[in-house]
């Protein structure tokens, strides 16, 4: 995966970042339009979190897919405060219910 890419194009596409989002700012630019960036997302990301979501019988037609996604709150990128809460509180645990679609390219 990392092959296509060299360390001075993975210091280049985090300038800017900081582990503190309050201080973080955006990718650069080319982590969003350059298919060297893509390939890397596809294989750290999408590849490794696909998941059954529909059968077959609801494609219907060659090509067709069926997407699915859900939202969730990650407890562990809150402030130190808040993550005692959400750990003593089942409240905390939020997450958004399956929104599937097809997609007829």
């Amino acid at each position: 995966m990392t092959q296509l890419l060299t360390k001075s194009d993975i210091e280049a596409i985090r300038r800017g970042y900081d582990e503190n989002p309050a201080r973080s700012q955006s990718l650069a630019a080319e982590a969003y339009v350059e298919p060297k960036w893509l390939k890397v997302e596809r294989e750290a990301i999408f590849f490794r979190t696909w998941q059954w979501c529909c059968h077959v019988e609801k494609l219907r037609r060659p090509g067709d897919y069926q997407a699915a996604i859900r939202m969730r709150m990650d407890t562990t990128q809150l402030p130190k405060p808040f993550q005692l809460n959400a750990v003593a509180s089942s409240d905390w645990n939020l997450a958004s219910d399956w929104y599937r679609w097809t997609v007829n390219p």
